[in-house]
């Protein structure tokens, strides 16, 4: 690799936020990124993959979504993933500028999916990489997650389990057990990207709102979890290329969902991971770039 993944703090102002973001590579590039995390990620999520893309003639920006990292929302209502989704259309229509390879994660695949299907600005192709997909009795969420976002929908106790969680005294165990929960080897994470991770949390405790604005996009993702006539619409409505990569042990996700996912769209790449869990950015991220890297590469053939 020719690149490193650590790259200076940029900020623009967008739809009212001071939105923090990161570039990799040579701008004059073939090919440009656009990376969004998921609920609860940042831009840190990314660290891994990004250099790896921006190696393989890619120029690669990362955004902190609102509420999230270092883009902090002046009310929690800017965090909402609709609100998200038109900030994401902005960044692309400001920042980057041209049309992009859009890459999502979970939350951010949703985002993802929706900015696509919108067809607001111009994209190259859109990558979901365990996004979220609509709830299916057949296919459910590992226990831990589904008693998690219980509570998350509990007024009062929500914003309490929350602030516990995130106050400075259990904080690094906090990060570690959301590690844990969405990978599959959480000691093949980059020790400097695990450490990256842990001195965002820390950094954002002297933020306001910040279980406000969690709970927003969490209520948000749920909502559009169970709306599976919306999610439909908006994946028929995607005129370019879709890469679907999902792995068979995510514990948010279950595969089962993406399969099913797969088979509605026939016209998408679909790419299963065996032994890889929901984020494998963060503990496979040469899986991540690599089938990424592939997928431009046969699409570039082909157009």
């Amino acid at each position: 690799m020719t690149v490193t993944w650590e790259a200076a703090d940029q900020y623009v102002e967008l739809l009212g936020l001071r939105v923090r973001y990161r570039t990799w590579g040579n701008p004059d590039a073939g090919t440009t990124y656009v990376l969004v995390h998921g609920l609860g990620g940042s831009l840190e999520n990314w660290g891994l993959v990004a250099p790896y893309l921006a190696d393989a003639d890619g120029y690669v920006y990362a955004l902190d979504l609102a509420g999230f990292g270092q883009t902090v929302p002046q009310h929690y209502r800017q965090a909402r993933v609709g609100r998200n989704v038109e900030l994401v259309e902005e960044f692309l229509r400001s920042v980057v500028g041209r049309p992009a390879v859009i890459v999502g994660n979970s939350m951010g695949g949703l985002i993802s999916l929706r900015v696509a299907g919108r067809a607001r600005v111009p994209i190259k192709g859109a990558v979901l990489v365990d996004p979220l997909i609509p709830l299916s009795p057949r296919h459910r969420p590992h226990p831990l997650v589904a008693v998690a976002f219980t509570i998350y929908t509990v007024p009062g106790l929500n914003k309490a389990f929350l602030r516990l969680r995130s106050g400075e005294e259990h904080l690094e165990d906090s990060v570690e057990e959301a590690l844990k929960l969405v990978t599959t080897d959480v000691d093949k994470i980059d020790p400097e990207v695990r450490a990256a991770h842990l001195d965002l949390a820390r950094s954002r405790l002297s933020q306001t709102g910040t279980a406000e604005s969690f709970l927003a996009a969490a209520h948000t993702t749920l909502l559009h979890g169970v709306r599976r006539r919306d999610y439909t619409k908006h994946g028929r409505s995607i005129a370019a290329p879709v890469l679907l990569l999902h792995g068979d042990r995510d514990r948010l996700i279950n595969v089962g969902t993406a399969r099913g996912l797969a088979r509605r769209h026939p016209e998408w790449t679909y790419v299963e991971g065996p032994g890889i869990g929901h984020t494998p950015m963060l503990d496979e991220p040469e899986w991540v770039a690599d089938n990424i890297r592939e997928w431009v590469e046969k699409v570039a053939a082909a157009s």
